[in-house]
């Protein structure tokens, strides 16, 4: 094989192993809601079903963007930046009270 076609195979294949823990993690997430969804709550992120089911829809589409190299830094930011960026809004300091829940 030459350099550059060797190149493009490793290429492939750490996008593809980068791909696999954020989709992995999705499907985890999936198959097991509730036992997520507790961890979540009991973390006490408010809005859990929520924020959960947009991590997960972030996850997969990000991962396949990025895996397909279709949009791939859309795919990355949306990995990546989006969800470090909303954890450091203050939002989620507060706490939703049961009694406004």
């Amino acid at each position: 094989m030459k350099k550059a076609e060797t190149e493009n195979v490793a290429f492939a294949a750490a996008r593809t192993l980068l791909v696999a823990t954020f989709v992995v993690s999705a499907i985890n997430h999936l198959t097991h809601w509730t036992a997520a969804l507790d961890e979540m709550t009991g973390l006490g992120m408010p809005r859990s079903g929520i924020l959960m089911a947009g991590s997960i829809v972030l996850r997969l589409t990000g991962g396949l963007l990025v895996l397909t190299g279709i949009r791939g830094r859309l795919g990355a930011a949306s990995c990546f930046r989006v969800p470090r960026d909303f954890s450091r809004l203050r939002i989620l300091d507060y706490a939703v009270s049961p009694a406004t829940a």
